[in-house]
């Protein structure tokens, strides 16, 4: 007789795609969480038929992410349930390391080939653990990925150390062209090579090494076109390249897929050697670092080849934050200019201080004097100001923003002015000036 049951009457196999929605985690350091790192186990005591579809033999791949940084008798449980030929993510922390647990995995498996998601996060309370460099975790990743050999199953990696644990001992590059399946890759402070499959299937990837030039740059996203995010070296200077400077006799690559790309820091030649070798979509956004000209002004260092499209602008936002505390980052960039026209992607223009932190409010003035010096708006719909190095705003109206908005098609204009105040008279410290510069009559 049929159940009247509607769940009875479910498919196993529908049945563990279920358990699978609610077990997958796309951060595979996520599992340290409890929330997720009990979910196998709290599926599989739901009933007797779900934990016998969970612990039978065609649902190993419930049990396949693994974190060693669990307590070694759970890491030992789920490598047993998923056991066989099924692929496993796993998810290694200092912890881990500390424990014993990847040394005891890693004689499990001394290659990768059963790994098809692997997260490597040696950064994340690092100070508080004051461990050794990983020597041996290392020396696996850079076996196993700098060699000749391919590992055909890995489709994520991601790996975040600091500087100096992996300079002294990933001396070589690793090879994507030895993952013919990578989609997702994130890499801090470890270089890969130049040579690519003719067809990479990389959709996501943000990667940082010292070292990383141009050249570098252009040959990953030109073999990688599906990209539709991507970052370089947010946390390193990017090299002058030989042929920055000069006009590329290949024709630009077109990337249809891209949705964002981040170029760190480099010089004003580097970025513009880099931007003429592709055809961006115009629904892209497109994050630009650019270090500065000793001596010379922010407008200076904007490159030429964005001047058209800056004045063409039918949206422009100028931001020059204060920054609270020193944090030690040398690439902070506390200037910033943010536009898009009708017919080009969304830029994000960023420029660090020349020197000294000292000259930030002279220099935003600078900024603003020599934007509203530029060639009229013609199309400016809306621009935005975010400052907080000016004098009183009342002196802004006619000699900055009726530079920028003196045009008769301007749909929304607003000047938000951010400043410090006068905390003994405020009792604030910061708060946002709002002025309406909207005047009856743009031709007065």
């Amino acid at each position: 007789m049929e159940s009247r049951d509607p769940f009875q009457r479910v498919p196993d196999e529908l049945l563990r795609i279920i358990m699978w929605e609610c077990i997958f985690v796309e951060d595979l350091q996520d599992l340290l969480k409890s929330e997720h790192a009990s979910k196998p186990i709290q599926i599989s005591s739901i009933c007797k038929r779900w934990r016998d579809i969970a612990l039978g033999p065609h649902s190993h791949f419930l049990w396949s992410q693994i974190h060693l940084g669990w307590p070694k008798d759970a890491v030992k449980m789920f490598l047993e349930r998923s056991q066989g030929d099924d692929l496993i993510s796993i998810g290694i922390n200092q912890n881990g390391c500390a424990s014993g647990t990847v040394s005891y995995f890693i004689d499990l498996f001394p290659s990768l080939d059963r790994i098809e998601r692997l997260s490597v996060d040696w950064v994340t309370n690092v100070l508080n653990l004051n461990l050794v460099t990983p020597q041996a975790l290392l020396s696996w990743i850079s076996d196993s990925l700098g060699g000749e050999r391919r590992v055909e199953n890995l489709w994520q990696l991601h790996l975040k150390f600091s500087f100096g644990d992996v300079s002294n001992y990933m001396t070589k590059p690793l090879k994507v062209v030895n993952l013919p399946r990578i989609s997702d890759l994130r890499a801090r402070y470890i270089a890969f090579d130049s040579l690519f499959l003719d067809t990479c299937c990389l959709t996501t990837a943000d990667v940082t090494w010292d070292g990383m030039k141009a050249e570098d740059i252009i040959t990953f996203v030109v073999h990688s076109l599906a990209i539709e995010k991507v970052s370089f070296n947010s946390t390193h200077y990017i090299s002058e390249n030989s042929g920055a400077g000069s006009v590329s006799c290949r024709s630009p690559t077109a990337l249809s897929c891209l949705k964002s790309i981040t170029i760190g820091t480099c010089e004003k030649a580097t970025v513009e050697y880099i931007l003429a070798r592709f055809v961006f979509p115009e629904t892209c956004t497109i994050t630009l670092h650019i270090g500065r000209v000793t001596y010379g002004s922010i407008m200076k260092s904007f490159p030429d080849s964005l001047r058209p499209i800056l004045t063409s602008s039918v949206s422009l936002s100028v931001h020059s934050p204060r920054l609270e505390k020193w944090c030690g980052d040398y690439f902070e960039n506390p200037f910033g200019l943010s536009f898009h026209s009708p017919v080009s992607p969304h830029y994000v223009v960023r420029f660090g201080d020349w020197f000294t932190r000292g000259l930030r409010r002279e220099e935003s003035i600078r900024l603003l004097t020599d934007l509203s010096s530029m060639p009229e708006f013609f199309q400016l719909k809306e621009a935005q100001i975010f400052v907080r190095y000016l004098p009183d705003s009342d002196i802004l109206p006619h000699r900055y923003w009726q530079s920028l908005a003196s045009t008769k098609k301007a749909r929304h204009q607003a000047l938000r002015v951010q400043r410090r105040r006068n905390q003994k008279r405020s009792g604030h410290k910061e708060r946002m000036g709002l002025w309406d510069p909207t005047p009856t009559n743009y031709d007065g």
